[in-house]
């Protein structure tokens, strides 16, 4: 993940936009989780950002986090193991008026 929030910090300042990284945990993550998602809360940090960490549906919870925060644009990176398209159908759905954007796993690094 952290060559889509390295090029995530890129697109906003781009735009010369707010930074956020949104993450949908499970709800029994593994133990080491925690640990990660330091590591990209500090890189996000880093980079001018703010990392929140997001439980339930990923498609709601991102889609209620860029409502409430008035996201304009989403960036996601395709995960080349496993089918999202049932994800993307309803984030895109439920995103109201904020662009989503899909990048290719490789285009993120």
């Amino acid at each position: 993940m952290e060559p889509l929030i390295r090029r995530s910090a890129a697109l906003a300042a781009q735009l010369a936009g707010d930074f956020l990284v949104a993450v949908v945990t499970p709800v029994s993550a593994p133990a080491y989780l925690d640990q990660v998602l330091a590591g990209y809360a500090a890189l996000t940090s880093q980079l001018g950002g703010q990392l929140t960490a997001l439980q339930g549906s990923p498609a709601d919870a991102l889609a209620k986090f860029a409502h409430r925060h008035q996201v304009t644009e989403i960036v996601l990176a395709r995960d080349p193991g496993a089918s999202r398209h049932r994800l993307l159908n309803e984030l895109t759905h439920r995103a109201g008026d904020a662009e989503v954007h899909v990048l290719p796993a490789q285009a993120a690094r």
